[in-house]
C-alpha cells in the first residue's frame, strides 16, 4: 500500500525591491567596529577579516566593551 502524499503549503513571500535613485555608499567608504558580544570564540576576528575582504575599513576588533561594565 502507498501512503497518501503529505499536502504542501505554500506561503506567499514578498519582497522589497532595492532602493533607486539614491546614493550608493561602497564599502571603502564605510568604517566600521567589530564587537563580539556572544560566547563563540573568535567571532569578532572572523568578522572582521570577511568585512576587510568585502573592502570595509575595520578600525577596531575585540569583545563587547559594554559586557565589562
Amino acid at each position: 500500500m502507498i501512503a497518501p502524499a503529505a499536502a504542501v503549503t505554500t506561503v506567499p513571500t514578498t519582497t522589497t525591491p532595492p532602493p533607486t535613485g539614491g546614493p550608493v555608499l561602497l564599502p571603502a567608504s564605510v568604517a566600521v567596529n567589530v564587537y563580539n558580544a556572544t560566547l563563540r570564540r573568535g567571532l569578532a576576528n572572523n568578522t572582521a577579516a570577511e568585512l576587510r575582504n568585502r573592502g570595509f575599513e575595520v578600525l577596531s576588533v575585540q569583545n563587547d566593551p559594554l559586557e565589562a561594565v
